[in-house]
């Protein structure tokens, strides 16, 4: 009979322990929690940017080009050359580049329109770095030297670029090749389409 009452005893107590412990999880699992604040709109995320300074161009206006570095951090580019960027244009519904199997590729020059121009073969210089919030300013005239089939020693002559749709590319790296003369994992971006009439 002692053993019996022992076990009622223990069993009754495992029970109002069991039920204790529910209740304690069902008022823990329902307890009031404050509202929560609603989100605010995250602040713009930091980018690298080309940009024109306007979206239509008559023939022979100045292009005003910006690339900004607005991270936290530097990038490299190429500086060397006549542009540190790129310009391509829109073709049935397609981006080409110039010089590969479309309109010829060009340089930019300051000569007058209708002179005769040479392209320079430009030796590739080390990437530069373009600190954190710093930009790039330019300014392209639409003048163009294009490029001759018959190589680079012969004249061809000073123009406007034609008419139509273009958007500009910008080519960067976050790091440098361990030769430091490449950049490493190059990254492009676009700047938004502009017209020239």
């Amino acid at each position: 009979m002692a053993k019996n009452k022992k076990f009622k005893l223990s069993v009754i107590i495992i029970i109002a322990l069991l039920i204790f412990i529910f209740i304690f999880l069902f008022f823990r699992q329902n307890k009031i929690t404050p509202p929560t604040p609603p989100l605010l709109p995250a602040p713009p995320a930091a980018e690298i940017s080309i940009s024109t300074d306007k979206k239509i161009y008559s023939s022979g206006e100045t292009i005003n080009i910006i690339i900004k570095n607005g991270l936290e951090e530097n990038i490299f580019y190429y500086p060397g050359g006549d542009r540190v960027w790129e310009i391509e244009y829109l073709e049935k519904s397609e981006w080409k580049k110039f010089g590969y199997g479309g309109r010829e590729g060009f340089q930019l020059t300051d000569e007058r329109l209708g002179d005769s121009c040479y392209i320079a073969l430009y030796e590739q210089v080390p990437p530069m770095a373009l600190g954190t919030g710093l930009k790039i300013s330019t300014a392209w005239d639409q003048k163009i030297c294009p490029f001759k089939e018959g190589g680079f020693s012969e004249a061809s002559v000073v123009r406007r670029i034609e008419s139509g749709e273009y958007r500009l590319a910008f080519q960067f790296s976050f790091n440098l090749h361990d030769n430091a003369q490449l950049l490493f994992e190059p990254e492009i971006i676009y700047s938004d389409s502009f017209i020239i009439k």
